[in-house]
């Protein structure tokens, strides 16, 4: 008992930052047998993961084409199906819409963690990064695409922040690994369906890594450093 109470003492705000979006998407997450009526998930997405879902169970196939759009469109090269995107899997584990409802609520939880975990690498106290955390998660823009079902925008959004934190890595050790780990959620962008989104977010990345890098210009001293925390950057 005492470990217990231990252990939630000692991560209480991760905890929070978990427990607070069930709460709050409560309508969402307990919504398990219909989806919650997301807009462009009733007129988009949800025909797309059932098609999905039906040719890999009952074709054990991708589907190439959507020949339900017009006189059929092609839906593998179409980057909203994010057929590769590993959340995807769960339209294959749940029905259709209750894997809507747990990757909406999953991508708020990540979305509050990773802004917790980059806030605490650039030295704020738990408590502020806990409330940099809810801040963004319960953000004006963030609500404002959950609700009308704008899965793949936040499905792309989410890294955003696990890009920054393995960027911050990297300038503060400079070993290539960190490199390595920012590919991860620099991959998941690119595969979560939103390409616009997608660019953003790297161009983003780009700007806050150049500036990181010179306002540590003092601490840097040799070109050879500069070069090599580019050449990092540019791995990933």
């Amino acid at each position: 008992m005492n470990k217990l109470y231990s252990l939630i003492k000692n991560h209480k705000y991760p905890l929070l930052i978990a427990l607070l979006p069930l709460i709050f998407f409560s309508s969402i997450f307990f919504s398990q047998t219909t989806s919650f009526p997301f807009r462009d998930v009733i007129s988009i997405f949800s025909q797309e993961k059932i098609l999905f879902k039906d040719s890999i169970k009952n074709f054990n196939d991708l589907p190439l084409w959507n020949p339900y759009v017009f006189s059929g469109s092609p839906f593998l090269a179409n980057p909203t199906s994010a057929m590769f995107y590993p959340f995807n899997l769960l339209f294959l584990l749940f029905s259709v819409d209750l894997a809507f409802n747990l990757i909406f609520v999953l991508d708020i939880i990540l979305l509050g963690i990773f802004t917790y975990l980059f806030c605490k690498n650039v030295k704020l106290n738990s408590f502020s990064s806990f409330i940099s955390a809810i801040t963004i998660m319960f953000s004006g823009h963030i609500v404002s695409i959950v609700f009308p079902g704008h899965m793949v925008n936040l499905d792309t959004f989410i890294w955003f922040p696990l890009i920054l934190l393995f960027l911050e890595k990297t300038i503060e050790k400079k070993k290539v690994i960190y490199g390595v780990y920012a590919a991860i959620p620099i991959g998941l962008i690119l595969l979560a369906g939103a390409s616009q989104i997608a660019v953003f977010c790297l161009l983003s990345a780009l700007i806050y890594f150049t500036l990181r890098i010179f306002l540590n210009l003092p601490k840097l001293n040799k070109l050879s450093h500069l070069k090599h925390l580019f050449f990092i950057f540019f791995l990933s």
